[in-house]
């Protein structure tokens, strides 16, 4: 159910939020987003939502990433940090700034 209303933008309270850190290795990423839908990148079996076509919602960062070569085949078996919280089988970086997914091999400033 909670992943209902995660697509429909009713995010929990933040006292209701279960965040979440790991690493893992990038599997996949889908840039949907671009075009009205959902951008997604799966790492290690899970699901990670960092944004949605035509929302004003406020999300999290790419830490790392290059925005001009997100579709993904540059960034595939890297390993990556994700701070987000878990809605239904997914997890999301969404409602707060201070979520992201870095990635690990990269020098943040």
């Amino acid at each position: 159910m909670a992943g209902i209303f995660a697509w429909l933008g009713c995010a929990p309270a933040p006292a209701q939020k279960q965040e979440v850190k790991f690493t893992g290795t990038l599997e996949a990423v889908n840039v949907g987003c671009w075009a009205d839908g959902i951008c997604s990148m799966r790492i290690s079996g899970k699901e990670i939502v960092f944004g949605k076509g035509w929302s004003a919602e406020t999300y999290g960062d790419l830490l790392g990433f290059d925005s001009s070569k997100l579709d993904g085949r540059e960034y595939i078996g890297r390993e990556v940090e994700v701070f987000g919280w878990k809605s239904g089988e997914s997890i999301l970086i969404t409602g707060d700034k201070k979520y992201y997914i870095k990635l690990l091999d990269v020098p943040i400033p």
